[in-house]
């Protein structure tokens, strides 16, 4: 007999959730290191050397396995002065395959300027190597107080903070935090300020609206 968590994970909208765990709790979990790419495009100019990065970075994204091919790559980006967007895009592929601390090097630089322009867009990125790390009971203390922190209770980063709340709080079992944060995301949904933090997920704001349902009608 199939259980309550089976049967929702056999419907679309449970599908929707499988496919993106890992992008929700993990890398996009890091849903805002492209911050850090944000952050980097303030301190860098073009350069000549962007194009051979690009075709090594597209060759190993295709196959990330391959060791050549990274430390092909990795190479390349030492030659870089300074931080550069290239920089996360490597990262958050090396964390998807569970190479956090790699991961972590790679945007050190980028970090360490994002934090003297955006401190709250930092803290998230940092917070997404603890999520990588398994360690989520750390990952959901520090977004509730990055929560607590945020002045603009309607912008990007705040809406995508909630969404990694609600995640932690599911992974934790801890069914009252759950409920509330989907029930701010619920009134975030009705408001239409849902769409921009949900940018990147497959189905977006379909297949989300439908789990969001589909979870509160088990809590």
């Amino acid at each position: 007999m199939l259980t309550l968590k089976d049967q929702i994970l056999l419907t679309p909208a449970g599908q929707w959730a499988s496919r993106n765990w890992k992008y929700l709790m993990s890398v996009s979990l890091l849903l805002l290191l492209t911050a850090v790419s944000w952050g980097a495009k303030s301190f860098v100019s073009p350069d000549k050397k962007e194009m051979q990065l690009d075709e090594l970075f597209s060759a190993w994204k295709k196959a990330p396995a391959d060791e050549a091919l990274f430390r092909s790559l990795h190479k390349a980006t030492q030659t870089i002065s300074g931080p550069h967007p290239i920089h996360s895009q490597i990262a958050q592929i090396l964390l998807v395959t569970g190479r956090c601390d790699e991961a972590e090097k790679m945007v050190k630089g980028s970090l360490e300027q994002l934090r003297k322009i955006a401190p709250e867009y930092a803290a998230f990125a940092d917070i997404s190597f603890s999520i990588s790390r398994q360690h989520y009971q750390e990952a959901l203390e520090r977004s509730v107080s990055l929560k607590e922190a945020l002045e603009d209770k309607n912008s990007i980063l705040y809406g995508k903070n909630l969404v990694r709340i609600a995640f932690l709080q599911q992974q934790l079992e801890n069914k009252s935090g759950e409920i509330a944060a989907w029930d701010e995301l619920q009134e975030m949904i009705c408001k239409g300020q849902v769409d921009p933090f949900l940018q990147g997920l497959s189905n977006q704001k379909v297949g989300f609206q439908a789990y969001l349902e589909e979870r509160k009608k088990v809590l």
